[in-house]
């Protein structure tokens, strides 16, 4: 049933027929290899079972999936395989597990049986290869796949890690004490698990504030490179979020350190250099080729590390900035707030969208937002990603000329296309960002009124309405958000009045602002001329406010 209420009240209900069908594969989870000797008879039988590090399926039970050494649609018997030495399956031999479900659905991934002929049947023409093994996980155990390795040394091979983190190459018996160095390489995606989280958890550990718990973690918030964590690589790393940048300038996607590696001192990595390379003198079986897999900028272990490791990103509520819903009219200029608690969370990141043919944007009047905040990376498409602690409550304004006449909720979204939108609240809750259009709130007792006359030539008053007595600031910018005027005061409850004086103006489009702790809003005025008439002059009503400064 589906039911739609707008912002009238007016409720539709329709009942829709579904079926719900399961459409996901299972997930085959391979042991990372495995040896097995051959029996006198010069084979030896395994199960596909024998393979499973624990396959799951998000609707059928591990112990019903069926698991197989081939495709069971075409090969429905391949659940048993035997290896025969006459047959060349001596030494490293690659297998496939596939797993199906219930519904059909299946998948494979890929492994290795070293097949060995301890016992020297004379029936079996052994290679006698030894194999070179290991696996790529992250600290938390995921498998990193598409993973480059690299063999040099004695001898040169290449190859990539698949969904289980395993790579392998055979080593020929015929090599005396063999040397080999291995190097994993994997520089694609550099935002996969990179977000304004991250810059939050950066900022808590530059700032001493709440510290990075693991060296892996702090080699990541390493962006830049330096062997230290700055406010460098923030400024990096929030380039990259907004879309400036698409590479990072100085590393790689990931980085990879021996995972028997004992960091001296955990709490500072970069106090010692540490390997990311495992070099071997006279290999031998036992050998330990396993790396621990760095995701460059993922502070919170949100990457993706294989297609298995892939989650549905799920949000506590809405964070929404609050916009004035009004109709835009042709030829005319607005300055149109993005308002939001900020109080109540530590960071956010958006794309914001523009109608190009009902807006034109002039000008960004930054306010908790700055400009290393936002980035205008086309026409209609600007990003943004901020982090911090703020009381206020402005985040920016868009300064726009409107080429059509058409509602502003019709001209403006937030969207995910470039920079994903989240808001991070201070109990650990990922929010969804949204924009709430809603008419100017004066339930709450507060109004700013548009200028009168406006345009004007001498003078004009700017009337405005508190819910009690505050302390309010007016604030007058031109196009480019410099601030030409300031005037702040403590005012009584109800109407207020300021009169302006066009002397203190220059001749043009200005905005103008009223802002207290919970409330801002924005208008326009026009200045004809310029015509000198004297200094300030206030019309409170029947009382004067306390003058508390005045700026030009």
């Amino acid at each position: 049933m589906l039911k739609v209420r707008d912002r009238c009240s007016n409720v539709e209900i329709q009942e829709i027929p579904f079926r719900v069908v399961d459409c996901k594969a299972p997930t085959p989870y391979c042991i990372a290899g495995l040896s097995v000797d051959l029996m006198p008879t010069g084979e030896v039988t395994l199960w596909a079972s024998d393979f499973d590090a624990g396959s799951f399926d998000n609707c059928t039970a591990p112990d019903q999936l069926k698991l197989s050494f081939a495709d069971p649609d075409l090969y429905p018997d391949s659940i048993s395989r035997v290896f025969k030495c006459r047959d060349g399956e001596i030494g490293v031999v690659p297998v496939e597990l596939w797993a199906q479900d219930l519904a059909g659905n299946k998948a494979f991934c890929s492994t290795f049986v070293n097949v060995q002929n301890n016992s020297g049947n004379a029936n079996c023409a052994s290679n006698g290869n030894a194999v070179l093994a290991g696996v790529i996980e992250t600290e938390t155990g995921a498998a990193v796949e598409e993973t480059e390795v690299t063999l040099s040394g004695d001898l040169q091979a290449s190859t990539f890690t698949g969904i289980n983190g395993i790579f392998n190459f055979p080593v020929p018996a015929d090599l005396d004490s063999p040397d080999f160095s291995i190097t994993p390489h994997k520089d694609n995606d550099p935002l996969n698990g990179v977000s304004t989280l991250d810059l939050v958890l950066m900022s808590k550990h530059i700032l001493g504030v709440e510290l990075l718990d693991s060296p892996y973690k702090i080699i990541a918030a390493d962006v830049n490179h330096s062997g230290s964590i700055t406010t460098f690589d923030i400024v990096q790393l929030r380039k990259l979020i907004l879309n400036i940048t698409e590479t990072f300038e100085s590393n790689t996607s990931w980085r990879f350190i021996p995972a028997d590696f004992v960091f001296p001192d955990p709490r500072n990595p970069f106090l010692t250099a540490f390997p990311e390379i495992i070099n071997i003198n006279d290999f031998d079986s036992n050998s330990n080729l396993d790396f621990i897999g760095v995701k460059v900028g993922d502070l919170n272990g949100s990457a993706i590390a294989n297609a298995s490791n892939v989650t549905t990103r799920s949000y506590s509520r809405d964070f929404a900035f609050e916009v004035e819903e009004i109709t835009l009219e042709k030829g005319e200029t607005y300055a149109i707030d993005l308002n939001a608690t900020l109080a109540s969370v530590e960071g956010y990141q958006f794309t914001l969208t523009y109608d190009t043919k009902a807006l034109s944007l002039k000008n960004i009047v930054f306010g908790t937002a700055g400009s290393e905040h936002i980035a205008v990376l086309q026409d209609g498409v600007i990003t943004v990603s901020w982090n911090g602690a703020t009381e206020r409550s402005k985040a920016f304004s868009l300064v726009v000329e409107a080429k059509q006449k058409q509602p502003l909720s019709q001209s403006l979204a937030i969207v995910s296309t470039h920079t994903p939108a989240e808001a991070y609240d201070r109990v650990g809750n990922i929010r969804n960002v949204v924009l709430d259009f809603s008419t100017q709130d004066t339930d709450k007792g507060f109004e700013l009124q548009q200028n009168q006359p406006n345009p004007f030539k001498n003078e004009t008053n700017i009337g405005f309405v508190l819910p009690s007595e505050m302390e309010a600031t007016i604030s007058v910018h031109d196009l480019t958000g410099q601030l030409i005027f300031q005037y702040a005061s403590v005012f009584k409850a109800g109407k207020n009045e300021v009169k302006l004086n066009q002397a203190q103006l220059p001749a043009g489009v200005l905005y103008y602002t009223l802002a207290t702790d919970s409330f801002t809003a924005t208008k326009r005025m026009i200045v004809l001329s310029k015509i000198k008439f004297g200094g300030l002059l206030l019309s409170l009503g029947r009382q004067a406010p306390q003058k508390r400064g005045l700026t030009k």
